[in-house]
Protein backbone atom coordinates (compact mmCIF):
# COMPACT_ATOMS: atom_id res chain seq x y z
CA UNK A 1 0.00 0.00 0.00
CA UNK A 2 1.13 3.46 -0.92
CA UNK A 3 1.30 5.81 1.84
CA UNK A 4 1.93 9.79 1.53
CA UNK A 5 4.18 11.67 3.99
CA UNK A 6 1.52 14.32 5.53
CA UNK A 7 3.44 14.48 8.84
CA UNK A 8 0.58 12.87 10.26
CA UNK A 9 -0.31 8.96 11.58
CA UNK A 10 0.19 7.58 8.18
CA UNK A 11 -2.76 8.70 6.21
CA UNK A 12 -3.43 5.68 3.63
CA UNK A 13 -3.68 6.30 -0.43
CA UNK A 14 -3.05 9.41 -1.93
CA UNK A 15 -6.20 8.71 -4.07
CA UNK A 16 -8.44 8.69 -0.87
CA UNK A 17 -6.97 11.90 0.44
CA UNK A 18 -7.56 13.99 -3.25
CA UNK A 19 -11.12 12.36 -3.20
CA UNK A 20 -11.45 13.95 0.69
CA UNK A 21 -9.84 17.08 -0.57
CA UNK A 22 -11.94 17.41 -3.39
CA UNK A 23 -15.13 17.43 -0.91
CA UNK A 24 -13.70 19.69 1.21
CA UNK A 25 -13.06 22.36 -1.55
CA UNK A 26 -16.90 22.02 -3.24
CA UNK A 27 -18.01 22.41 0.16
CA UNK A 28 -16.10 25.56 0.93
CA UNK A 29 -16.99 26.52 -2.79
CA UNK A 30 -20.52 26.07 -2.26
CA UNK A 31 -20.93 27.70 1.13
CA UNK A 32 -19.33 30.89 -0.36
CA UNK A 33 -21.48 30.67 -3.21
CA UNK A 34 -24.44 30.61 -1.17
CA UNK A 35 -23.18 33.58 1.48
CA UNK A 36 -22.70 35.69 -2.22
CA UNK A 37 -25.88 34.62 -2.67
CA UNK A 38 -27.73 35.41 0.13
CA UNK A 39 -25.40 39.21 0.51
CA UNK A 40 -26.06 40.21 -3.32
CA UNK A 41 -30.12 39.30 -3.50
CA UNK A 42 -31.62 38.91 0.03
CA UNK A 43 -35.03 39.05 -1.54
CA UNK A 44 -35.22 36.18 -3.72
CA UNK A 45 -38.83 34.01 -5.08
CA UNK A 46 -39.42 31.06 -3.58
CA UNK A 47 -38.20 28.70 -5.16
CA UNK A 48 -34.76 30.24 -5.31
CA UNK A 49 -34.81 31.05 -1.77
CA UNK A 50 -35.09 27.23 -1.25
CA UNK A 51 -32.46 26.24 -3.83
CA UNK A 52 -29.98 28.89 -2.09
CA UNK A 53 -30.75 26.86 0.91
CA UNK A 54 -30.41 23.91 -0.09
CA UNK A 55 -26.96 24.45 -1.48
CA UNK A 56 -25.80 26.00 2.08
CA UNK A 57 -26.42 22.41 4.09
CA UNK A 58 -25.09 20.81 0.76
CA UNK A 59 -21.49 22.89 1.42
CA UNK A 60 -21.86 21.40 5.29
CA UNK A 61 -22.61 18.27 4.07
CA UNK A 62 -19.72 17.86 1.64
CA UNK A 63 -17.61 19.76 4.22
CA UNK A 64 -18.40 17.72 6.92
CA UNK A 65 -18.06 14.28 4.69
CA UNK A 66 -14.68 15.19 3.22
CA UNK A 67 -13.21 16.14 6.81
CA UNK A 68 -14.53 13.09 8.45
CA UNK A 69 -13.21 10.57 5.59
CA UNK A 70 -9.93 12.20 6.26
CA UNK A 71 -9.95 11.81 10.13
CA UNK A 72 -11.31 8.15 9.61
CA UNK A 73 -8.54 7.59 7.39
CA UNK A 74 -5.58 8.04 9.93
CA UNK A 75 -3.84 4.86 10.29
CA UNK A 76 -4.69 5.14 14.49
CA UNK A 77 -8.56 5.56 13.78
CA UNK A 78 -8.65 2.63 11.09
CA UNK A 79 -6.98 0.48 13.08
CA UNK A 80 -9.28 1.00 15.34
CA UNK A 81 -12.29 0.63 13.80
CA UNK A 82 -10.98 -2.79 12.04
CA UNK A 83 -10.85 -3.91 15.21
CA UNK A 84 -14.15 -2.91 16.79
CA UNK A 85 -15.44 -4.92 13.54
CA UNK A 86 -13.47 -7.40 14.11
CA UNK A 87 -14.19 -8.07 17.76
CA UNK A 88 -18.37 -7.43 16.68
CA UNK A 89 -17.72 -10.41 14.42
CA UNK A 90 -16.02 -13.18 16.57
CA UNK A 91 -18.55 -12.56 18.81
CA UNK A 92 -20.81 -15.33 19.90
CA UNK A 93 -23.89 -13.08 19.76
CA UNK A 94 -23.31 -12.33 16.36
CA UNK A 95 -21.73 -15.51 15.07
CA UNK A 96 -25.55 -17.60 16.09
CA UNK A 97 -27.56 -14.85 14.27
CA UNK A 98 -25.34 -16.55 10.91
CA UNK A 99 -26.40 -19.61 9.25
CA UNK A 100 -24.71 -22.92 8.42
CA UNK A 101 -23.01 -21.76 5.28
CA UNK A 102 -21.88 -18.64 6.66
CA UNK A 103 -20.29 -19.90 9.38
CA UNK A 104 -18.23 -22.60 7.07
CA UNK A 105 -17.21 -19.89 4.90
CA UNK A 106 -15.94 -18.19 7.90
CA UNK A 107 -13.83 -20.96 8.83
CA UNK A 108 -12.63 -21.65 5.25
CA UNK A 109 -11.61 -18.16 5.15
CA UNK A 110 -9.58 -18.30 8.68
CA UNK A 111 -8.07 -21.67 7.66
CA UNK A 112 -7.26 -20.34 4.38
CA UNK A 113 -5.45 -17.45 6.22
CA UNK A 114 -4.11 -19.67 8.76
CA UNK A 115 -2.35 -21.94 6.25
CA UNK A 116 -2.11 -19.29 3.44
CA UNK A 117 -3.42 -21.12 0.76
CA UNK A 118 -6.35 -19.82 -1.53
CA UNK A 119 -6.98 -22.90 -2.91
CA UNK A 120 -7.65 -25.02 0.20
CA UNK A 121 -11.57 -25.44 -0.52
CA UNK A 122 -11.14 -26.83 -4.25
CA UNK A 123 -13.36 -29.50 -5.25
CA UNK A 124 -12.08 -33.32 -3.29
CA UNK A 125 -10.15 -31.21 -0.79
CA UNK A 126 -9.42 -32.50 2.50
CA UNK A 127 -11.04 -29.79 3.95
CA UNK A 128 -14.22 -30.98 1.76
CA UNK A 129 -14.18 -33.87 3.21
CA UNK A 130 -13.83 -32.67 7.06
CA UNK A 131 -16.80 -30.23 6.35
CA UNK A 132 -18.64 -33.55 5.05
CA UNK A 133 -17.32 -36.64 7.12
CA UNK A 134 -15.52 -35.56 10.26
CA UNK A 135 -17.01 -31.82 11.18
CA UNK A 136 -20.05 -33.65 12.75
CA UNK A 137 -18.38 -35.15 15.25
CA UNK A 138 -17.13 -31.99 17.31
CA UNK A 139 -20.21 -31.60 18.21
CA UNK A 140 -21.30 -35.06 18.92
CA UNK A 141 -21.93 -36.74 22.36
CA UNK A 142 -18.42 -39.24 23.32
CA UNK A 143 -17.00 -42.63 25.32
CA UNK A 144 -14.47 -41.71 27.70
CA UNK A 145 -11.72 -44.01 29.10
CA UNK A 146 -12.90 -47.09 27.23
CA UNK A 147 -11.17 -50.15 29.27
CA UNK A 148 -11.88 -53.60 27.91
CA UNK A 149 -10.99 -56.64 29.21
CA UNK A 150 -11.19 -60.36 27.69
CA UNK A 151 -10.20 -63.39 29.25
CA UNK A 152 -10.60 -66.41 26.47
CA UNK A 153 -10.22 -69.70 26.89
CA UNK A 154 -10.63 -73.15 25.63
CA UNK A 155 -14.58 -74.60 26.46
CA UNK A 156 -14.57 -78.65 27.40
CA UNK A 157 -15.25 -80.44 24.81
CA UNK A 158 -15.98 -77.10 22.54
CA UNK A 159 -12.59 -77.82 20.40
CA UNK A 160 -13.53 -75.64 17.52
CA UNK A 161 -14.78 -72.73 20.05
CA UNK A 162 -13.19 -70.29 21.92
CA UNK A 163 -14.81 -69.37 24.96
CA UNK A 164 -14.62 -65.65 25.75
CA UNK A 165 -15.74 -63.58 28.92
CA UNK A 166 -16.16 -59.78 27.67
CA UNK A 167 -16.02 -56.63 30.47
CA UNK A 168 -16.66 -53.59 29.15
CA UNK A 169 -16.46 -49.86 30.86
CA UNK A 170 -16.35 -46.15 30.17
CA UNK A 171 -17.97 -43.10 30.32
CA UNK A 172 -20.99 -40.96 28.46
CA UNK A 173 -19.54 -37.50 27.99
CA UNK A 174 -22.20 -34.74 26.79
CA UNK A 175 -21.31 -32.31 24.29
CA UNK A 176 -23.91 -29.84 24.77
CA UNK A 177 -26.91 -31.85 26.86
CA UNK A 178 -26.89 -35.23 25.76
CA UNK A 179 -24.88 -37.96 26.30
CA UNK A 180 -24.85 -40.76 23.51
CA UNK A 181 -28.60 -42.21 22.94
CA UNK A 182 -28.00 -45.94 23.61
CA UNK A 183 -25.08 -48.50 24.60
CA UNK A 184 -25.52 -51.91 22.76
CA UNK A 185 -23.19 -54.82 22.28
CA UNK A 186 -23.21 -56.70 18.80
CA UNK A 187 -21.69 -59.77 17.48
CA UNK A 188 -20.56 -60.94 14.32
CA UNK A 189 -24.36 -61.86 12.02
CA UNK A 190 -22.82 -64.91 10.72
CA UNK A 191 -22.81 -67.50 13.46
CA UNK A 192 -19.51 -67.41 14.46
CA UNK A 193 -20.21 -66.10 17.76
CA UNK A 194 -23.30 -67.63 20.18
CA UNK A 195 -23.88 -65.41 22.63
CA UNK A 196 -25.03 -67.11 26.28
CA UNK A 197 -25.72 -63.16 28.16
CA UNK A 198 -24.85 -59.79 28.15
CA UNK A 199 -25.30 -57.46 31.25
CA UNK A 200 -25.13 -54.03 31.19
CA UNK A 201 -24.81 -51.77 34.46
CA UNK A 202 -25.56 -48.24 34.27
CA UNK A 203 -23.20 -46.35 37.74
CA UNK A 204 -24.39 -42.65 38.66
CA UNK A 205 -21.79 -40.13 39.06
CA UNK A 206 -21.61 -39.30 42.75
CA UNK A 207 -23.30 -35.69 42.61
CA UNK A 208 -26.62 -37.50 41.09
CA UNK A 209 -26.48 -39.93 44.03
CA UNK A 210 -25.76 -37.68 46.46
CA UNK A 211 -28.94 -35.28 44.82
CA UNK A 212 -31.88 -35.59 47.17
CA UNK A 213 -34.07 -36.92 44.78
CA UNK A 214 -31.77 -39.85 43.52
CA UNK A 215 -34.28 -42.43 45.33
CA UNK A 216 -37.22 -40.63 44.41
CA UNK A 217 -36.25 -40.88 40.32
CA UNK A 218 -34.12 -44.35 40.52
CA UNK A 219 -35.94 -46.51 42.95
CA UNK A 220 -34.56 -49.64 41.85
CA UNK A 221 -30.89 -48.49 41.87
CA UNK A 222 -28.81 -50.21 43.95
CA UNK A 223 -26.08 -47.23 45.88
CA UNK A 224 -25.15 -46.32 42.51
CA UNK A 225 -25.89 -48.60 39.88
CA UNK A 226 -28.65 -49.96 37.65
CA UNK A 227 -28.21 -53.81 36.40
CA UNK A 228 -30.31 -55.14 33.21
CA UNK A 229 -29.42 -58.29 32.02
CA UNK A 230 -30.44 -59.70 28.32
CA UNK A 231 -32.65 -62.33 30.40
CA UNK A 232 -34.65 -60.90 32.55
CA UNK A 233 -38.18 -60.50 31.48
CA UNK A 234 -39.59 -57.76 30.84
CA UNK A 235 -36.35 -55.86 30.27
CA UNK A 236 -35.39 -52.36 28.56
CA UNK A 237 -32.95 -54.21 26.33
CA UNK A 238 -33.91 -54.99 22.91
CA UNK A 239 -32.61 -57.44 20.34
CA UNK A 240 -30.63 -55.94 17.48
CA UNK A 241 -31.46 -57.84 14.34
CA UNK A 242 -28.88 -58.69 11.89
CA UNK A 243 -29.63 -58.77 7.98
CA UNK A 244 -31.09 -61.89 8.15
CA UNK A 245 -33.12 -60.97 10.74
CA UNK A 246 -31.97 -63.28 13.75
CA UNK A 247 -30.38 -61.48 17.16
CA UNK A 248 -27.05 -60.53 16.53
CA UNK A 249 -26.96 -57.92 20.08
CA UNK A 250 -28.58 -56.38 22.75
CA UNK A 251 -29.27 -52.61 23.01
CA UNK A 252 -30.24 -50.31 25.89
CA UNK A 253 -31.45 -47.07 25.47
CA UNK A 254 -30.23 -44.04 28.01
CA UNK A 255 -33.15 -41.84 26.92
CA UNK A 256 -34.04 -41.35 30.78
CA UNK A 257 -30.15 -40.61 31.39
CA UNK A 258 -29.42 -38.42 28.47
CA UNK A 259 -28.78 -35.41 30.45
CA UNK A 260 -26.60 -36.88 32.95
CA UNK A 261 -22.93 -35.98 31.70
CA UNK A 262 -19.97 -38.74 32.76
CA UNK A 263 -23.03 -41.43 33.40
CA UNK A 264 -20.84 -44.79 34.04
CA UNK A 265 -21.79 -48.25 31.63
CA UNK A 266 -20.86 -51.46 32.01
CA UNK A 267 -21.12 -54.54 29.49
CA UNK A 268 -20.41 -58.09 30.65
CA UNK A 269 -21.12 -60.44 27.75
CA UNK A 270 -20.24 -64.21 27.89
CA UNK A 271 -19.95 -66.06 24.64
CA UNK A 272 -18.18 -68.63 22.01
CA UNK A 273 -16.65 -67.84 19.38
CA UNK A 274 -15.09 -70.11 16.33
CA UNK A 275 -11.60 -70.56 16.53
CA UNK A 276 -9.75 -69.40 13.28
CA UNK A 277 -11.48 -65.92 13.34
CA UNK A 278 -10.29 -62.38 14.35
CA UNK A 279 -11.58 -61.15 17.55
CA UNK A 280 -12.40 -57.90 16.50
CA UNK A 281 -14.75 -54.67 17.31
CA UNK A 282 -15.12 -50.88 16.10
CA UNK A 283 -15.69 -47.44 17.80
CA UNK A 284 -19.44 -46.58 16.79
CA UNK A 285 -18.91 -42.82 18.91
CA UNK A 286 -16.01 -40.31 19.27
CA UNK A 287 -13.69 -42.22 21.82
CA UNK A 288 -11.60 -40.20 24.53
CA UNK A 289 -8.66 -42.65 25.98
CA UNK A 290 -8.72 -46.48 25.34
CA UNK A 291 -6.96 -49.80 27.39
CA UNK A 292 -7.28 -53.54 26.60
CA UNK A 293 -6.12 -56.03 28.37
CA UNK A 294 -6.43 -59.76 26.88
CA UNK A 295 -5.74 -63.07 28.24
CA UNK A 296 -5.25 -66.25 26.77
CA UNK A 297 -3.72 -69.28 26.31
CA UNK A 298 0.02 -69.17 26.27
CA UNK A 299 -0.13 -72.45 23.72
CA UNK A 300 -0.87 -69.28 21.32
CA UNK A 301 0.15 -65.50 20.25
CA UNK A 302 -1.94 -62.44 19.57
CA UNK A 303 -1.42 -60.35 16.13
CA UNK A 304 -3.15 -57.54 16.83
CA UNK A 305 -4.21 -54.88 13.95
CA UNK A 306 -5.08 -51.36 14.65
CA UNK A 307 -6.90 -49.14 12.48
CA UNK A 308 -7.39 -45.50 13.39
CA UNK A 309 -4.66 -45.30 15.66
CA UNK A 310 -2.22 -42.91 15.65
CA UNK A 311 1.23 -44.91 16.37
CA UNK A 312 2.74 -41.96 18.89
CA UNK A 313 0.30 -42.58 20.83
CA UNK A 314 -0.31 -46.13 21.18
CA UNK A 315 1.44 -48.30 24.53
CA UNK A 316 1.92 -52.04 23.94
CA UNK A 317 3.13 -54.19 26.46
CA UNK A 318 3.17 -58.30 26.35
CA UNK A 319 5.27 -58.87 30.06
CA UNK A 320 3.56 -62.54 30.29
CA UNK A 321 3.04 -65.05 27.86
CA UNK A 322 -0.75 -64.92 27.28
CA UNK A 323 -1.52 -61.15 28.06
CA UNK A 324 -1.41 -58.63 26.11
CA UNK A 325 -2.11 -54.95 26.96
CA UNK A 326 -2.50 -51.66 24.68
CA UNK A 327 -3.38 -48.39 26.59
CA UNK A 328 -4.00 -45.28 24.02
CA UNK A 329 -4.07 -41.81 25.07
CA UNK A 330 -5.84 -39.87 22.38
CA UNK A 331 -8.72 -39.54 20.43
CA UNK A 332 -10.24 -42.11 17.95
CA UNK A 333 -12.96 -41.53 15.40
CA UNK A 334 -16.00 -44.03 14.51
CA UNK A 335 -14.96 -47.11 12.53
CA UNK A 336 -11.43 -46.95 13.98
CA UNK A 337 -10.95 -50.12 16.40
CA UNK A 338 -8.74 -53.40 16.74
CA UNK A 339 -8.82 -56.82 15.34
CA UNK A 340 -6.86 -59.91 17.17
CA UNK A 341 -5.52 -63.11 15.68
CA UNK A 342 -4.58 -66.07 17.77
CA UNK A 343 -2.81 -68.54 16.21
CA UNK A 344 -0.61 -71.47 17.82
CA UNK A 345 2.71 -70.10 18.28
CA UNK A 346 4.47 -73.31 16.08
CA UNK A 347 2.28 -72.18 12.66
CA UNK A 348 4.54 -69.73 10.52
CA UNK A 349 2.51 -66.57 9.78
CA UNK A 350 2.98 -64.94 6.34
CA UNK A 351 5.17 -61.60 5.89
CA UNK A 352 2.63 -59.22 6.26
CA UNK A 353 1.00 -60.66 9.63
CA UNK A 354 4.74 -61.47 10.83
CA UNK A 355 5.90 -58.33 11.50
CA UNK A 356 3.17 -57.56 14.10
CA UNK A 357 3.62 -60.09 16.58
CA UNK A 358 2.81 -58.86 20.22
CA UNK A 359 3.99 -62.03 21.98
Amino acid sequence: MHRIGTGFSGLTSNKMFGYCTVLILLGIVSALVAIILEDRFPHLPYGWALARRLLDHLAIALFSIGLVAIIIEFRDWREYFQQRIAETILQQAYLRTLDRDQLIAIQTNTLKAFFKVEDLDRKDSFLEFFHSRLHKYIASPYREDVDYQFAISEGEGEAGYWRVDEIASYKCRAVGTSIPDFVQWTSDPKPAVECDQVIFTIVFPRDVCEASDFKKKYPTAQESRLTFRSDEQPSKITPVLGPAGGCVGYRLPLDEYRDIDGLGIGIHSTYKMQKGLPLAWTMIHPTRRFSITISYPTGCRAIVHLFGFDDEHVDEQEENPGVYNLRYDSWLLPDSGVSIDLVARGIALPFAAATEPVS
